[in-house]
């Protein structure tokens, strides 16, 4: 008979091969969409538009009050019936996410940018301030089909998200014949406005309408949010703050080469990200005993497979960014071979994480998350004006490492594993595999008539 330990991996592997088809998919569609654009943009404009991509996705994540993540709790957990959930989603949305827009049309005109350059950013101030609620809007959707293990939902949503930008810029760049720059940016503005409608036509109409307002909801699902929120905050410091003060330090063009570097490393994320989604979910369904096995395997495989993809991306990183986006952005290679090993770190990172908030210490996060960023910002205020986009890689690197190696200590105190237990195949578990790796090539082999 299968162990529950079986079933939990049998239905994450079953869920993850789903997510995992979309992610190469969606991978596909981002590496054109970034290779057409970037290589029409050239690396000056690249910058500009790459602090447009990330200046609503930055304000979002920093206000969002941890709400994004209790959403994903509370509608895992179903502590609360989904249409109050959702209700408390939706509301904050309206918002909260309207003052965040109000709040980056103030920013970019105040020239903390690209050394006061204003006109650089003006002309798009509008487009910022509209987007922001929708960004807000995602990030709901997100963290509601996460919780709900609704994978196929939010797998086309992470498709079109990609495949959207990439058509409209193709009509507009080269069908109305628009200036690369305004073409790039109304693409991406166009396609998150119909990404957001999406979203909301998704949610299944039987668990979540009428959307309900509950006070009571919202005031549990906003202190759940805010004890992590400050590991959240800390996260994104981590994660973004480095492209902001590149824009306040250095030149478009700089930017324009260090986005190349965190395309190729977010295109790396893939893989944790499609164990993720299922993991979440089937964590926060399954006991005490169960979830921490579950936790080790699932931070295993991670291990493993991103060390294998990190280490054969920093081999290949100089042709491939001289075959996808040509000579003009060979300026990037020295900064992507220095950002790719932040990137195993951070993967375990997102799965402890999920660990931490299943055990309901979502403040030990925040404490390590917080220690990090204070890291971060040390080392990309001191040494990128002197030494440039590779600090700011290296500051990231560093950073990640801080967070994986302090929540790896307290994953193992709290489930009394060794480390080196955590991550190695005992002889058991891999005659184990070795048997369902045979089982498997006997069934393919006799399908095809094989003997």
């Amino acid at each position: 008979m299968e162990s529950r330990q079986g079933k939990l991996l049998r239905h994450v592997a079953r869920k993850g091969a789903l997510v995992f088809s979309g992610v190469a998919l969606v991978l596909v569609l981002r590496l054109v969409k970034n290779i057409v654009i970037s290589r029409i943009l050239a690396p000056e404009l690249r910058g500009i538009w790459g602090l447009l991509n990330v200046m609503p996705t930055f304000l979002v994540s920093a206000g969002n009050m941890g709400i994004g993540a209790a959403i994903t709790y509370y509608s895992g957990k179903k502590l609360y019936d989904d249409r109050y959930t959702v209700g408390a989603a939706l509301y904050s949305t309206l918002v909260c996410g309207s003052l965040l827009g109000a709040v980056a049309f103030f920013l970019i005109g105040q020239g903390l940018f690209f050394e006061g350059n204003t006109h650089l950013l003006e002309p798009y101030r509008m487009l910022i301030m509209l987007i922001t609620p929708v960004f807000w809007l995602q990030l709901m959707a997100n963290s509601y089909f996460t919780g709900t293990s609704l994978v196929g939902r939010l797998t086309l949503l992470r498709i079109l998200e990609s495949a959207l930008p990439l058509a409209l810029f193709l009509v507009f760049y080269f069908g109305l014949a628009m200036e690369s720059l305004n073409a790039a940016t109304y693409s991406w503005f166009w396609g998150f406005a119909v990404l957001g409608l999406t979203a909301i036509v998704m949610l299944p109409l039987k668990q979540t309408f009428p959307p309900l307002l509950s006070l009571k909801a919202c005031r549990d699902i906003l202190w759940f949010g805010l004890r992590g929120h400050l590991g959240n905050f800390c996260n994104l410091i981590i994660l973004r703050v480095d492209i902001l003060f590149i824009s306040y330090y250095l030149t478009p063009k700089d930017l324009g080469y260090y986005m190349i570097a965190t395309s190729i490393a977010e295109l790396l994320m893939m893989l944790p990200e499609s164990l993720l989604i299922p993991f979440t979910s089937t964590l926060f369904g399954a006991d005490e005993r169960d979830s921490q096995a579950f936790s080790r395997n699932a931070l295993r495989v991670v291990f493993w497979g991103m060390l294998f993809i990190c280490l054969t991306t920093m081999l290949l990183s100089w042709p491939l960014i001289f075959i996808m986006f040509g000579r003009a952005y060979l300026p990037a290679w020295g900064c992507t071979l220095a950002l790719v090993p932040g990137m195993l770190f951070l993967s375990l990172f997102y799965v402890l994480k999920v660990d931490m908030n299943n055990r309901d210490k979502p403040g030990a996060t925040s404490v390590v998350a917080g220690l990090a960023a204070v890291v971060n910002v040390l080392l990309n205020w001191v040494f990128i004006p002197g030494f440039g986009i590779i600090a700011a890689a290296l500051a990231s690197t560093i950073s990640y490492g801080i967070c994986a190696v302090l929540l790896l200590i307290l994953y193992a105190r709290f489930s009394k594993m060794s480390l080196l237990y955590i991550f190695t195949v005992n002889r058991r578990e891999m005659l184990l595999i070795a048997a369902k790796i045979r089982a498997r090539v006997q069934t393919l082999l006799t399908r095809g008539g094989i003997r």
